[in-house]
């Protein structure tokens, strides 16, 4: 009885059978002078068991069997001898190989992490080491490739890369944040289009992107993508704290990435003076072509599913690990949405309304991620309160009842409910214009 990398190999003396038991498979080979066969590991090795030492390869190993005259002598043990096969062998002697660690799952990690705990649905996007292996051959071993760069900028110069095959951009175990919905927060007027004609459209990629619409070829497969914006709704930011993308939230559960599309691709990561941003696109068309395939399903990068639940980077490292972020990572989802999709999004949907006071004055930084951008006052910088009161008023001049729009988180009903008695009081000058005015807006604060 002989043990080599944790199994037992047993020899019998004579013409008696070999029995090997390898990952708790047995292959029997008959000793004698004729070649036999048999599988390890699913490989087919051949045992010839002449007059010359017998050669088999065991886990990537040469495993060879000394006999004499093709038998054991009686009382004499089998010896075992392990080496590497040649096929292993390191090209330059002395120099340890490094270990990657890939960002795809195994095939053992693929079959533990295929069914989330928190998920009860019918889970669409599943491990699949096939389909995202194809493009990490491609990708330089921890070397991280810039995509795009914005110059220019007072503060700093912004970049869009990809992390090198194997690069982890995880800072230590304590840097992820559990997360259970993602969100989608849009500015007053933008809102009630979509409570009022029961969509949330989606729209060409038209910012600072590798895949920015505006520079993409005609027949990039890419070109014609219409996507909608969530982020993983990972803080627990107070009731009246600034809201920088603006005035009314819809928030949907997080079962939904892993329900509604079968490919999932990095598009991106974003490196600001201030932070890091990851944008993961998920879709039904196959855009490996053109895009790295990125499996949530292992540890290492912006987005994890384990069965106990789907986590959010954190704390994230930089292009090639220069600098740091003063702001916590923000991983964004690009959704490739139908109608269909469209509508399961928002019956599932909560509504809130966040606070955007703050901009009213656009020398403030970040504070209005829409205008600030494109250089334009915003038109809607009100508080929680107004924000309410604006869009119950407008509400009621459209017609549009409460049971036509998502339900209201607990918040935004008291809101609701507040802003319908102010209403009552002020029916006369709502219906006097049909947008709200600034001073009426204003007036409405002011009480």
């Amino acid at each position: 009885m002989a043990t080599v990398n944790g199994y037992s190999h047993q020899v019998q003396n004579g013409f008696t059978p070999l029995v090997v038991t390898v990952n708790g498979h047995t292959q029997q080979a008959v000793n004698g002078h004729s070649p036999q066969k048999a599988s390890v590991n699913g490989q087919m090795q051949q045992i010839i068991d002449g007059h010359s030492p017998e050669i088999a390869s065991v886990n990537g190993h040469t495993v060879k069997k000394a006999s004499v005259n093709g038998h054991n002598k009686k009382g004499e043990k089998a010896v075992v001898t392990l080496a590497p096969s040649p096929s292993s062998t390191p090209t330059r002697q002395g120099k340890k190989q490094p270990q990657i660690l890939t960002l795809y799952p195994s095939s053992t990690d693929t079959q533990a992490a295929s069914t989330p705990a928190t998920c009860h649905h019918k889970t669409l996007l599943l491990p699949d080491t096939e389909y995202s292996s194809k493009k990490e051959s491609t990708a330089t071993p921890w070397k991280d490739t810039v995509l795009k760069k914005l110059e220019g900028q007072k503060s700093g110069q912004t970049l869009l890369w990809l992390p090198g095959s194997g690069r982890h951009v995880s800072e230590g175990p304590d840097s992820y944040r559990p997360f259970t919905h993602i969100t989608r927060t849009l500015h007053l007027d933008d809102a009630l289009q979509v409570c009022t004609h029961w969509r949330i459209p989606p729209k060409n990629v038209i910012t600072f992107s590798s895949i920015d619409s505006r520079c993409l070829l005609s027949d990039h497969p890419c070109r014609d993508l219409r996507v909608l914006w969530f982020s993983a709704n990972v803080s627990e930011e107070e009731e009246d704290e600034h809201n920088w993308y603006g005035n009314v939230e819809f928030a949907v559960s997080a079962s939904v990435l892993l329900e509604c599309w079968r490919y999932c691709f990095m598009v991106e990561m974003m490196t600001t003076p201030t932070h890091t941003t990851s944008r993961i696109l998920l879709t039904n068309t196959d855009f490996s072509s053109v895009l790295r395939p990125y499996n949530p399903f292992r540890a290492g990068g912006p987005w994890q599913v384990s069965p106990e639940g789907q986590m959010a980077l954190h704390r994230c490292s930089r292009y090639k690990f220069k600098g740091y972020n003063r702001h916590p990572h923000i991983l964004e989802f690009l959704l490739d949405v139908t109608e269909e999709d469209e509508k399961k999004i928002l019956q599932e949907c909560q509504l809130s309304f966040k606070n955007h006071e703050e901009a009213q004055d656009l020398s403030v930084p970040h504070v209005c991620n829409r205008h600030q951008r494109a250089k334009t006052p915003c038109p809607s910088p009100f508080p929680r309160t107004t924000t309410a009161t604006v869009f119950v008023s407008q509400l009621q001049m459209m017609k549009c009842s409460l049971s036509k729009i998502p339900k209201l988180s607990s918040s935004a009903k008291q809101l609701y409910n507040k802003a319908l008695l102010e209403l009552g009081i002020q029916t006369a000058v709502v219906h006097e214009a049909s947008l709200p005015s600034f001073m009426f807006v204003n007036s409405l604060y002011s009480q």
